[in-house]
């Protein structure tokens, strides 16, 4: 039987080194062109074996490798989420703090008392905008309700609405600044007002609330 393959031409037997070429330093059986087949297969092999990822890799396009890059010059991945934690958590306080601001300032336009009318608007998600109006050929401030596409002015939404209205008495700026919510002892109490009853109970919520927030 023919020997595949010789480390040296010595090695081959006489008579046979005609059925032989070198090929790498060994001689290889001619047998028609597999040594040249099996030599193309053999770099394909190694070629294959010198792109193949080690245990634990993942291949990636080189977009994907920059962008990995830019991140981790950004930090390690819970020092992002921390920080954007703590960026998401700011905002919403920011958010929080621009509207209470927008409805004080919507209170004093209307000619509302601003805490109980901040305290209630916040609970019932009122959305309010202030804008400039033409007030006969002068740009004058008014604050406005959202009511769908609609708009209507705020002192008059107010006024129109049966659940507002109830709570005018206690909405309306009273003379002299009377302190919200008004102290009184048992002995001089006045009959409970419902109006001014829910504010005090939605203004004492929003407080709890907004000391728990912060």
């Amino acid at each position: 039987m023919l020997q595949y393959q010789y480390s040296s031409e010595d090695e081959i037997p006489d008579g046979l080194r005609e059925h032989y070429v070198e090929r790498d330093g060994q001689y290889v059986l001619n047998v028609g062109g597999l040594p040249t087949r099996l030599a193309e297969l053999e770099e394909e092999v190694r070629q294959l074996r010198e792109r193949q990822l080690p245990a634990g890799h993942v291949a990636v396009t080189e977009a994907e490798a920059r962008a990995l890059a830019a991140y981790r010059e950004l930090g390690r991945p819970h020092e992002l989420r921390a920080a954007l934690e703590a960026y998401e958590h700011a905002q919403s306080k920011l958010a929080a703090i621009e509207r209470e601001q927008t409805l004080r300032r919507a209170a004093e336009l209307a000619g509302l008392r601003p805490e109980p009318f901040v305290a209630v608007a916040a609970a019932k998600q009122l959305q309010v905008e202030i804008r400039e109006v033409d007030d006969d050929g002068t740009r004058t401030e008014r604050a406005f309700v959202r009511l769908g596409e609609d708009q209507l002015d705020l002192r008059e939404y107010v006024e129109r609405d049966r659940e507002w209205n109830s709570l005018m008495p206690a909405l309306v700026a009273q003379p002299g600044g009377v302190p919200y919510p008004p102290q009184q002892s048992a002995a001089t109490a006045e009959p409970v007002n419902p109006a001014r009853a829910y504010i005090a109970r939605v203004y004492q919520g929003a407080r709890k609330d907004g000391a728990n927030a912060s």
